[in-house]
């Protein structure tokens, strides 16, 4: 039995295109750059207190530099994370989306804050966003 030319096509035409499918796969893809590196929007503030008390002149100035970092919105997000039983808490504050204000400005509002390290823990830690609880506002 002859096969005709016309049924060979349809298979020549199958197996060209098997073929093509699979004729780049040995060849690594091209250099793309890598994703931009997540950036720092938040700050993780601790400040809490101790055996020997708590700061409350420090827990005052923190209030007031947070309190006008959102009547200026510069945070959009403030959120309190964990109170603490010795006085303060565990607070997280965030830029707005659009902002182009960097988390290095918040950092260094709220180091200046003089905390006496004898009875109050405080620290600020730059974090990629705020995620845990209720906003306050």
């Amino acid at each position: 039995m002859k096969m005709s030319k016309t049924v060979y096509l349809p298979i020549i035409a199958v197996l060209l295109l098997v073929g093509l499918g699979t004729a780049g796969a040995d060849v690594p893809p091209q250099d793309l750059p890598p994703p931009p590196a997540p950036v720092n929007r938040a700050i993780r503030i601790v400040i809490r207190g101790g055996i020997l008390g708590f700061d409350r002149n420090a827990y005052q100035s923190f209030r007031a530099v947070l309190g006008s970092l959102v009547a200026n919105e510069t945070i959009d997000t403030f959120i309190k994370e964990d109170n603490v039983l010795d006085g303060g808490g565990i607070f997280c504050a965030q830029l707005p989306t659009q902002s182009g204000d960097s988390v290095e400005i918040l950092m260094a509002l709220l180091q200046v804050i003089q905390v006496n390290t004898a009875s109050t823990t405080y620290t600020v830690t730059p974090v990629l966003k705020c995620d845990q609880g209720p906003a306050l506002f």
